[in-house]
């Protein structure tokens, strides 16, 4: 699976990224740019986009939306300092896979894995 990491802040994440890249078949890039990333995954179609909210060109939701207009089957994930259900009703209807803590480890990289390997088999 390609994941894309949308984040100013790529050592914040390297303990998520370094997991998820262990996964065989797994390719994680990243960028610190809402608009580089909508580029990116117009070209590259990946299977997931998480996106930090700290990103500062683009907001959010508006992101999302952007993004699942070039590709409604793109799982999102979000990176956020606040209490996940206020980040879910935030983006709800957008289909969020997950809502992260900021600063993601192994063992959030673990449940997403599992979430996405979960969502495939449907």
């Amino acid at each position: 699976m390609k994941i894309l990491v949308v984040t100013p802040a790529p050592a914040r994440v390297l303990p998520f990224t370094s997991s998820l890249n262990k996964e065989a078949g797994w390719y994680v890039s990243q960028t610190a740019s809402g608009a580089e990333a909508l580029a990116l995954a117009a070209a590259d179609r990946p299977g997931l986009v998480v996106w930090d909210e700290r990103t500062r060109d683009l907001a959010g939701v508006e992101f999302v939306r952007r993004l699942l207009l070039l590709d409604a089957g793109i799982n999102v994930a979000v990176l956020s300092a606040r209490a996940p259900e206020t980040v879910l009703a935030e983006y709800e209807g957008l289909g969020l896979v997950a809502c992260l803590p900021d600063q993601p480890g192994t063992r959030e990289a673990s449940a997403l894995r599992q979430k996405l390997e979960h969502l495939q088999a449907l």
